[in-house]
């Protein structure tokens, strides 16, 4: 496992995570994420030769993971910057609060995440793969 590239790419976890808390992301978390785990997906199968899926898994797993402990411990300023969520939050039923329903759903989330970027990675490192240069016939005179 090449852990510099995971957790280099993971960083991109806290830097969402700081984005989002601040509302920096104006409700475009989702497109944030798609565009950030194709990127990643291309510079883990350019990179890794050897388990992408697990090098892609592991990456989005700590990145959702990360990203979701940065909300919750900074939860009154994440809902003070995002209003839609706030809203969202507001329908999960009475004695549920509403961080702990969100550190279930990072769960769930980096476990999806995970298998996204791990399918997208075996993918570009299939594409990006070197292939070998093809024989040229010797020319006979």
């Amino acid at each position: 496992m090449n852990w510099r590239w995971i957790l280099m790419l993971a960083a991109l976890g806290v830097i969402m995570g700081i984005a989002s808390t601040f509302g920096w992301t104006a409700g475009q978390e989702l497109w944030l994420w798609i565009g950030l785990i194709l990127i990643a997906a291309v510079l883990l199968g350019y990179n890794v030769k050897v388990k992408l899926f697990k090098h892609g898994f592991f990456t989005a797993a700590l990145w959702t993971l990360l990203d979701g402990v940065i909300v919750f411990f900074m939860w009154d300023t994440y809902m003070a910057n995002n209003p839609q969520a706030a809203e969202q939050y507001a329908k999960i039923p009475e004695g549920m609060d509403p961080r702990y329903f969100s550190l279930i759903s990072i769960v769930f989330g980096a476990l999806i995440w995970g298998a996204v970027l791990g399918l997208l990675t075996m993918l570009a490192g299939k594409l990006l793969a070197e292939k070998p240069a093809p024989e040229v016939a010797a020319e006979e005179k």
